[in-house]
Parts: structure tokens; sequence; C-alpha cells
């Protein structure tokens, strides 16, 4: 079952690793459920602060975070935290390439390259 492999890139103990490895001082993980999604970003900010020293924080272009996406790249720069937006990749087609899009061309890969895969292709007509 393939599609259960594929349920994270990487298992969360290497992703925090390899953030540590990079130099992350913390590095904390917050389940996300109804209640966290209902913070409103001003509340859901000063939790964290109180938390942690926040220096700098790394999102990717569409972050967004709070109750009706309130919080953005914007509202934490204007509380003085130093904000990082990696260039986003994209593909070929022009698309973003997302850990979703990455998990479907590996299951693609997968299911294509099966025995019955295979004998289905070999079968289509030469077009």
């Amino acid at each position: 079952r393939p599609e259960r492999a594929l349920a994270g890139l990487a298992p969360l103990a290497d992703r925090l690793r390899r953030l540590v490895e990079a130099g992350a001082d913390d590095v904390a993980v917050i389940p996300f459920d109804r209640a966290v999604a209902e913070v409103i970003a001003d509340d859901y900010l000063a939790e964290l602060e109180d938390a942690f020293t926040i220096e700098a924080v790394c999102v990717g272009e569409d972050f967004r975070f709070g109750r009706g996406r309130s919080g953005s790249v914007e509202f934490l720069r204007a509380r003085g935290i130093e904000v990082f937006v990696p260039t986003t990749v994209r593909g070929e087609d022009g698309a973003k390439v997302s850990s979703s899009r990455l998990r479907e061309s590996v299951l693609r890969n997968l299911t294509d390259n099966t025995p019955t895969a295979h004998r289905e292709r070999e079968s289509e007509p030469v077009r």
C-alpha cells in the first residue's frame, strides 16, 4: 500500500533533526485542530511569544494563520519578526511544486511501475 507509505515525504523525526542541524534553536510541533483554528492571529502569536523568543520564521508564499487566515507575512513583519519566504519551485507547466504534488507523482510512478500497469500499457494500441 504505497499510499500509506507516503503520508509525509519525510518522517517527522527526520524533519525535526534536519531543522536542528540547520541551526534552529527550538522547534515546536503544534497539533492543528478545531480549537487552534479558532484562535485569532494576535492571540496565537502572543501564545507563541510567551513560550518562545521568535526572531525569525520561514514560511511559504501563501502562508496564513489564525482564524479567517488573518495572520500573514506582513502581520509578522509589522511585529518585528524577520520572515523568510523562499522562492517557490515551479514545474515545467508553471504549477507550484508542493509536497502534495510530489506525493501524487511518486504514487503515480509506483502504480505505473507495477507488473499489471506494464501489461496494460503494453497492450494499448500505438497511435
